[in-house]
């Protein structure tokens, strides 16, 4: 079994919030956790765009039409990359009709001249929006009264375009909308900060086809990996002595803190593995204690550095960690948080979700017994190719046979 570990573990971060309820706040977070940066932008976007709007009706200057440029067209439009790269088109659609409804005022306001020609654009964006308004239940629930505001919004573009819009109609339906907004993106970025449902927001009233199955609790709680309160957690439920699956800088893996032996008989009980007879090693200065003779083989022990920032970070708070493949024994490696949860989730106390890994293959496992007398072998061929290795090994030892005898020639001179 391989440790992974890092050289300075830092201290055991401690927290005065209850690990289960943590634990089952995040349920499912993983998937959501792009949206609400999305919906985060989004409501900031409106906010900051809607008061410009009204500051605009109530003081007839225009210095507020930059505000509108960045938060109104900008700021949407890149809401709505977001919202595409996180998989939520109807977000992203709606992003692009709010940034394309501000971009239509701005037209107005730098030339009313252009009525005429945006009364058919402003009318075809109202048709527009009214979709969003169908695709909102799906939404947050803030995202409803939201979209009914700016639903007016639209219609007051519509008449303004054609002259017929009472004055107050665009500075009472933007600070109504501006509010609504406010509040919304202030508890989405409370929300995301502190990693809890702590200000509403409401479950969407009508849920996507992609999300039928979310009613189905997960086998074990499911923790993002995106966010550093869901890590903690998870270095506590390490510290406590649960097994986890994790990601790593290749397939993922069953971790458990070299701090508990018993967590790490665990899994091969997990891995339906037969476990390791006990063997004392020669070297007890890796940070192992009583886990010394449970990890690795009786010649040898596997030492990770990770190039994986979830990984890296839950040794660094949680001191080193064994890990092995999150996989029954002789079954496929796990490429996807996914198959973890489905093949062994109902015996882990909790999986980072990180999505697909970053290679598709193992990691390359070298054997450096007999490194001193310029031999190494191979455990395994991973994701690394066996002549990469090989040429560092080569230039290594081209290296230190070098410092060699730079330092013979010196002790001959002297």
């Amino acid at each position: 079994m391989p440790l992974s570990m890092l050289a300075n573990p830092a201290p055991t971060l401690t927290s005065d919030f209850m690990e289960k309820e943590e634990a089952e706040d995040d349920y499912n977070e993983y998937d959501g956790i792009d949206l609400k940066i999305v919906d985060t932008t989004m409501f900031i976007a409106s906010t900051v765009s809607l008061m410009a709007l009204s500051a605009l009706e109530a003081t007839n200057q225009t210095l507020p039409i930059p505000w509108l440029m960045v938060a109104g067209f900008f700021l949407h439009a890149y809401a709505a990359r977001l919202a595409y790269a996180a998989g939520s088109l109807s977000r992203a659609y709606s992003g692009v009709v709010l940034s394309l409804f501000y971009i239509t005022w701005i037209a107005f306001l730098l030339n009313n001249n252009f009525s005429f020609s945006l009364r058919p654009v402003s009318i075809g964006l109202l048709c527009l929006f009214t979709v969003v308004i169908i695709l909102s239940p799906t939404f947050t629930r803030v995202w409803m009264p939201f979209s009914l505001f700016m639903e007016v919004c639209f219609v007051a573009l519509v008449l303004t375009t054609f002259g017929v819009c009472p004055r107050w109609m665009v500075l009472v339906t933007s600070l109504l909308a501006a509010l609504v907004s406010m509040y919304a993106a202030g508890a989405e970025l409370i929300n995301t900060l502190v990693g809890s449902h702590v200000v509403p927001v409401g479950r969407p009233a009508i849920k996507p086809a992609d999300e039928g199955q979310s009613d189905v609790p997960p086998p074990c709680p499911l923790f993002t990996s995106r966010r550093s309160s869901a890590l903690r957690r998870v270095a506590r439920l390490l510290d406590n002595g649960s097994v986890v699956g994790v990601p790593t800088d290749t397939v993922y893996a069953l971790g458990a803190s070299c701090k508990h032996p018993a967590s790490i008989k665990r899994i091969y009980m997990v891995k339906v593995r037969q476990t390791q007879t006990k063997f004392p090693h020669s070297s007890k200065r890796l940070g192992l204690g009583d886990s010394i003779g449970i990890v690795g083989t009786k010649d040898s022990i596997c030492i990770r550095v990770p190039d994986s920032s979830v990984l890296a970070y839950l040794v660094s708070v949680s001191g080193p960690i064994a890990i092995t493949s999150a996989n029954p024994s002789g079954g496929e490696d796990s490429t996807h948080h996914d198959m973890v949860i489905n093949s062994l989730g109902e015996k882990l106390d909790g999986v980072v979700c990180d999505g697909t890994s970053n290679e598709l293959v193992a990691s390359t496992v070298v054997n450096c017994l007999k490194i001193d007398e310029g031999i190494i072998t191979y455990f395994r061929i991973g994701c690394t190719p066996q002549e990469i290795v090989d040429g560092h090994f080569e230039a290594a030892k081209a290296e230190v046979a070098s410092k060699s005898s730079v330092h013979n020639m010196q002790e001959k001179l002297a």
